[in-house]
């Protein structure tokens, strides 16, 4: 069946989209017609539409009231097609309603439908042909009509060759010379490749000036004129508007108001001229030109729309028909497509099943439940697509269903019927189908007749009693459907039937949806269902908690929905429930100039997007990225690689090349953030997976892929979540033997080192020349060793100190030195703390490796977030040039610049004067929290404090100052800890208290605090006082039976004195005596404790009070919720420039109301979101060197629309 009448309506946005793919001469291409094919749009090309403003009719200011007729002239840039928008708001003057412009509540958008009375069609010939095709707004009193008038080239393939066909040029040019061989030397002949640019800059010259006013005429004998154009091209100039003196010879440019012409022949010269440019003495360039679709969408009012990123395809089927049916693009919102639907119908009804079919097919590819329901919603109401039809007459036996006579299918009808009394209800819905398609009043009378006229009929139907319970109705439905499939449109007819005479929403809502909708789950089941202790879970962790249970158990897809919607509604979470309708977390909208733009999810990389927001308010950072041209490696030569040493390794070229591609995609991303109309935008995947896979991970995948024997299923994601708790975290900038010249000195993370990916070089001492020792790892207090993991320590390489085991590292000497040569007698190296890491990043989406590249394995890949970070700024240093070379071949950039600073380890020995000192670069501190709440100053001091160690068989002590600060100072707040009982990992919720200034002067290797070293060793005595006398308080209070000691002098007090009244014999004075004197030592050193305890730590808390000239602000501050497991990640990023603190949630930032939620914990939260990194910024450079909000909207139309011509 044709289509319905050819009267199909179309959204504003179709249109334009169509006026793009029209071309009238072009078969195929007559994309404004009502039957063009979208599966042919891709014949010729998609123009590309230049406004020519001074023959347009515009708005005076953007903004203002559109009631006027506008017209918008253009050009396309490859085909030099002349398409001309007229749109007339004027209201109707034979209405006596007053307009209504769309968008209004009702009518979103324009919605034409083609008017073929008041258009022109195609008409003339090859060498000028015209076309006008005019549209109304079927919108309610919307007075709008487009006018589309297409217009060939003024400049037509015969008069390019006028311009351009060089034997044509040569010849001119010839003659010219012979005719005036005496006045022109032969050797300033043109080369015939220069000819046609020489030509077509003369006749833009021309042009030009008379499109400038330049009312000057053009003499035909000029000497320019002859030798590039000649009276041969008399009609160029014509087509022009130039009028012919014959008397003087001469050429007279245009008169006012007869300019129309002139432009359009500039414009088309000018176009030629760009895409031959050889020749011309200087290129031509298209200065100020403006794309006309912007303004096209500023007056159809369609520049902004509810939309979503678009699909194409549904199991390799091409999707565009189905949204040209609806005359709408793949972008539009669910909401936008369920009314473009609705306005198809009203303007086509005849073609409503193909419309439905449409949807149909939209819904299935998008999968939102807001389609879905509206698919059901018109299948109950009668809805049919064309499939359904054609379906219909296969099963009543009818062969051709546009011709066969209605008795014929009657007859039919009641034959199968005859046949098949049990399908009555079937054959009558397939009956009814073919009537309603068919538009057959005949047939329909017969399909109406109806099997079940009461409730008691279909309960007989379904053998159940009257009063059978709706759960129990829903079970017959599905026994009688199991054993008798051909029955189901009988069965479903009872249970409609039933369910109205009940008013039953269950099953109702069973016949529309096909879904049995129980009675939804309690909260406490509903937080169960979903594996959620925590009830206070934010809804952006609930989402993604959700996200995650369906990857792992997508059977219980049903029971999980109804779980999130029990809690959506429990806590009237509009963003729930709109994620349970829409399957998006968020809706894109209109962003605007005061605000940041919001990242959107691609994929459980909510933390690499806070990472990226977090760049991108680093002012020089950014600026760096968004000129990545004066900054990047250009030309990466064998010179480069041999000098490029980035956290103290080599640079491979590889390795080079791919943080090039990282760098340029982070610019996209950087420019999209300041440009985007939306309030979010999506990274680029390719973004995501160089960010969070490094480069040996890629090649360790790329060994792994090449080795496997056989295809395999392999679980992407690791959604086990197990945390690689026992191995070392292995990264890019990890120096080893493979890629190295040195085998480097691996330091704990205990202290403020390097990130696991960036160890820098070690610096001696001035004038030393021994190998610094990294004595890095500590030696764990007796009562924290349950919360730490254990480490896994070869037999053959263990060596006792202190107790604990220690992994023998060879130091390299030098350059020269490799790890095998290492001589007798170089001191050991103590291991590195168990890695210290933060909670996961999600898992990723489970992928089969036979439908997968390598890339997406690695993707998919559970990433640990350090790693990230180091990833991320190694390929941005690795893509950079370098500033300076520092003596240990170490590259020196704006990276270490901005974010690295220097720590600096200093050994003394007991009665000896040797001091041992080594200095390092550092991107970050790391604090440890366990299981006590803490401030930040005394988790940092954990990592500056003196301790001893054992060096060489020598009692050394260590401790550690910063030599250089950086303007960036990160600190990494570890949370992670083992718990050895259970044998797993599990994360620390403890409070970190931190200020909005810390001072950081405490920790300083400077002479400018005479007394610092004094005051810092004083401090070290007092702590070292106080967990002495803590110690000793455990020791007075805690008994094995887990009863103070107090307590049980007291009992045993008393006990002595019941003895004596029972039995006065018994003589327990003394003891009585010594029991209490024991009690009141006891309790008067407790107490002696406590008086000191307060004393310390009062004295501690002032030590520093008073050095305040190394001040830090906080600025951004990562936040995790969730477990050791899963969970969400999101940012706050302090703003300076407007004094006020964002959330950037993915997709949605907002602005926050209460700083505290920032800072406190809330009560009775037992898994509350935590701080897991801190960045604090120089206090002096704040605001020069951050900046929260970077926005230059991106629109080519300026208010007062007076925009530029081509030129």
């Amino acid at each position: 069946m044709v289509l319905g009448p050819a009267r199909p309506g179309r959204s504003a946005p179709r249109l334009l989209e169509n006026v793009l793919e029209h071309d009238p001469s072009i078969p195929g291409k007559q994309a404004l017609s009502d039957d063009f094919s979208p599966l042919t749009a891709h014949v010729g090309h998609k123009h590309t539409l230049h406004q020519i403003t001074e023959i347009c009719t515009l708005p005076l200011y953007a903004g203002s009231p559109l009631n006027d007729r506008y017209t918008i002239a253009s050009i396309c840039e490859e085909c030099r097609l002349h398409v001309t928008l007229i749109v007339d708001c004027t209201p109707d003057p034979r209405s006596d309603r007053p307009p209504r412009p769309c968008p209004t509540a009702d009518n979103p958008l324009h919605f034409f439908t083609y008017c073929p009375s008041a258009s022109t069609p195609f008409y003339g010939n090859d060498d000028r042909w015209e076309e006008t095709r005019v549209f109304r707004c079927v919108g309610d009193d919307c007075p709008v009509e487009v006018t589309v008038k297409t217009t060939s080239p003024y400049i037509n393939e015969r008069l390019r060759l006028l311009l351009m066909d060089k034997p044509t040029l040569r010849e001119r040019q010839n003659e010219f010379i012979q005719k005036n061989k005496e006045q022109i030397d032969p050797s300033s002949k043109i080369h015939t490749d220069d000819l046609p640019g020489r030509a077509l800059e003369t006749m833009l010259s021309y042009l030009k000036n008379a499109k400038r006013g330049d009312d000057r005429s053009i003499p035909r004998a000029n000497k320019r004129y002859n030798t590039f154009l000649t009276d041969e091209c008399a009609e160029l100039f014509e087509r022009a508007g130039f009028q012919s003196n014959e008397q003087a010879n001469e050429w007279i440019p245009p008169s006012l108001g007869q300019f129309e012409p002139l432009f359009w022949m500039y414009n088309e010269t000018l176009l030629l001229s760009v895409q031959n440019p050889k020749g011309f003495k200087s290129a031509p360039v298209k200065d100020g030109y403006v794309p006309a679709i912007s303004a096209m969408k500023t007056i159809l009012r369609c520049k902004e729309y509810e939309s979503i990123r678009p699909r194409l395809d549904l199991g390799g089927k091409d999707m565009t028909r189905y949204y040209a049916a609806l005359g709408i693009l793949p972008d539009f919102s669910d909401q936008l497509v369920i009314w473009a639907f609705k306005r198809q119908i009203l303007c086509d009804v005849q073609s409503r099943p193909y419309l439905l079919e449409s949807l149909e097919n939209i819904s299935h590819q998008r999968g939102t439940e807001v389609l879905q329901i509206e698919v059901a919603t018109q299948r109950s109401q009668g809805a049919y697509t064309s499939g359904d039809a054609y379906e219909a007459a296969r099963r009543l036996g009818i062969t051709n269903l546009e011709s066969a006579e209605e008795g014929l299918i009657i007859g039919l009808f009641k034959s199968r019927l005859a046949d098949s009394p049990r399908q009555e209800y079937q054959l009558r819905e397939d009956l009814s189908i073919i009537g309603r398609y068919r538009n057959s009043t005949a047939i329909l009378e017969v399909a109406q007749q109806t099997s079940f006229p009461t409730a008691k009929s279909a309960c007989d139907w379904l053998t159940v009693p009257e009063d059978t319970e709706d759960s129990m109705i829903l079970s017959m439905y599905a026994a009688r459907v199991a054993e008798f499939p051909g029955d189901e449109a009988a069965a479903k007819a009872a249970v409609r039937k039933i369910g109205e005479y009940r008013n039953s929403s269950v099953l109702l809502s069973f016949v529309e949806t096909g879904l049995f909708v129980e009675a939804p789950p309690d909260i406490g089941q509903a937080f169960a269902t979903l594996g959620v202790e925590d009830r206070t879970m934010d809804d952006d962790t609930l989402i993604t908690v959700f996200g995650m249970r369906y990857m792992d158990m997508p059977g219980q897809v049903h029971d999980l929905r109804n779980a999130l919607r029990a809690i959506g509604t429990e806590r009237n979470s509009k963003q729930i429930l709109d994620y349970l309708s829409t399957g998006e977390t968020a809706t894109t909208g209109p962003g605007s100039s005061d605000s940041p733009v919001g990242l959107e999810n691609i994929g459980n990389t909510c933390y690499l997007n806070s990472l990226l927001q977090f760049y991108f308010t680093i002012k020089p950072l950014r600026e760096m990225i968004l000129n990545l041209e004066a900054y990047e490696e250009t030309d990466v030569n064998d010179d480069v690689v041999d000098r490029k040493r980035v956290g103290g390794r080599k640079v491979s070229r590889q390795e080079i090349e791919r943080a090039k591609k990282f760098a340029g995609h982070l610019r996209t991303l950087f420019q999209d953030l300041i440009a985007t109309k939306m309030t979010s935008v999506a990274p680029q995947r390719d973004l995501a997976y160089l960010a969070l896979v490094s480069s040996k991970d890629e090649e360790a995948e790329r060994r792994k892929s090449v080795e496997a024997s056989k295809p395999e299923t392999i679980d992407l994601s690791n959604t086990d979540d197990a945390m690689d708790i026992d191995t070392p975290i292995n990264g890019p900038n990890v120096a080893d033997d493979a890629v190295s010249e040195d085998t480097l000195v691996g330091d704990s993370q205990d202290q403020p080192s390097s990130h696991a990916h960036n160890e820098l070089p070690s610096y001696n001492s001035v004038g030393s020349d021994y190998v610094m020792v990294d004595v890095d790892a500590k030696i764990p207090p007796s009562n924290d060793k349950e919360s730490l993991m254990p480490l896994k320590v070869p037999k053959d390489t263990e060596k006792s100190v202190g107790g604990d085991s220690l992994i023998q590292q060879t130091v390299a000497l030098s350059e020269d030195t490799v790890l095998a040569d290492a001589p007798e007698g170089v001191p050991l190296t103590p291991p590195p703390d168990i890695p210290e890491r933060p909670p996961p990043i999600p898992p990723r989406p489970q992928i089969k490796k036979r439908e997968s590249s390598a890339g997406d394995l690695m993707f998919g890949r559970q990433q640990d977030v350090t790693e990230c970070i180091g990833n991320v700024m190694f390929q941005l240093e690795s893509a950079i040039r370098p500033t300076e070379i520092d003596s240990h071949g170490e590259q020196m950039d704006l990276i270490k610049e901005y974010f690295y600073g220097t720590t600096k380890q200093t050994l003394t020995f007991p009665n000896s004067e040797e001091i041992r000192t080594k200095e390092e670069l550092f991107n970050h501190l790391i604090v440890n929290v366990a299981e006590s709440d803490e401030d930040i100053y005394s988790a940092l001091d954990s990592s500056f404090d003196v301790e001893q160690v054992d060096l060489e068989g020598r009692s050394a002590k260590r401790f550690l100052s910063l030599g250089r600060l950086p303007p960036i100072l990160q600190i990494q707040v570890q949370r992670v800890q083992f718990d050895r009982e259970k044998g797993s990992a599990y994360k620390a919720h403890a409070h970190l208290n931190f200020p909005e200034t810390i001072f950081m002067d405490r920790y300083m290797d400077t002479d400018t605090v005479p007394d610092l070293k004094e005051r810092r060793e004083k401090a070290w005595e007092w702590k070292q006082e106080l967990k002495d006398l803590l110690k000793r308080k455990i020791e007075l209070t805690n008994t094995s039976a887990g009863v103070d000691v107090p307590t049980v002098l007291d009992a045993a007090k008393e006990m002595l004195e019941d003895y004596e009244l029972i039995d006065p014999s018994l003589a327990t004075e003394n003891a009585r005596s010594s029991l209490q004197r024991r009690l009141a030592e006891i309790k008067q050193e407790l107490s002696d404790i406590a008086e000191r305890v307060t004393l310390l730590e009062s004295q501690l808390a002032n030590q520093f009070a008073d050095l305040r000239s190394h001040g830090y602000r906080i600025h951004s501050v990562f936040i995790h919720r969730g477990t050791v497991s899963f969970g969400h990640y999101w940012i706050y990023i302090y703003d300076f420039q407007r004094h006020m603190w964002r959330k950037y949630n993915d997709e949605r930032v907002t602005e926050v109301i209460d700083p505290q939620e920032i800072f406190t914990t809330a009560p009775n939260d037992h898994q509350p979101p935590t701080p897991y990194f801190l960045v604090f910024i120089r206090e002096d450079q704040a605001e020069a060197i951050t900046e929260a909000v970077k926005r230059e909207i991106g629109d080519s139309t300026p208010p007062d629309f007076n925009l530029a011509p081509l030129v």
